[in-house]
């Protein structure tokens, strides 16, 4: 193919844009191919999560790798979550990453989080009236020895 000449860019572009057409035509149902795209796709999107978050956040790679070994800060779990939702009348499953968090109006980074607190945090627009309101709302209606040893140690920590 290198010793066609093409007459412009976009015609070599578009030659080139046949030959991958046609290969992935060919591999399509092929299991080593199947697997080597997603084993590269979940490679480039961990990169394109690393530099987003080095450019959003201002941090090195070596911060980010550090946060994302930590474990959730809010919930303590170390797993990725798998959120469950229907689309379309089917069930699907998304796995959540953990998430680095920050304040909005400031852009500092202040921790992170499990994909399901991170969604939690949002949709609560991090306002602390909310999540103080949940709070007593649950420790209202639930009055188990469970919640009542996890209240002291809130407690604890909003009274430091």
């Amino acid at each position: 193919m290198s010793n066609i000449k093409y007459k412009n860019d976009q015609e070599r572009r578009e030659a080139r844009k046949a030959v991958y057409k046609r290969y992935y035509d060919k591999n399509k149902n092929n299991p080593n191919f199947i697997a080597k795209r997603k084993a590269h796709s979940k490679k480039v999107a961990e990169r394109d999560r690393l530099k987003t978050a080095m450019r959003k956040y201002n941090i090195t790679e070596k911060y980010y790798h550090e946060l994302m070994k930590r474990p959730c800060e809010a919930c303590g779990t170390t797993e990725k979550v798998v959120n469950v939702f229907w689309k379309d009348g089917k069930k699907e499953e998304r796995t959540l990453n953990h998430a680095i968090d920050h304040n909005h109006d400031t852009g500092q980074v202040r921790g992170v989080l499990c994909g399901h607190c991170n969604n939690s945090l949002g949709r609560l627009k991090d306002n602390p009236d909310t999540i103080l309101g949940l709070f007593a709302y649950l420790v209202d209606k639930d009055n188990s020895i469970e919640y009542n040893n996890k209240i002291k140690r809130i407690m604890e920590v909003i009274n430091e």
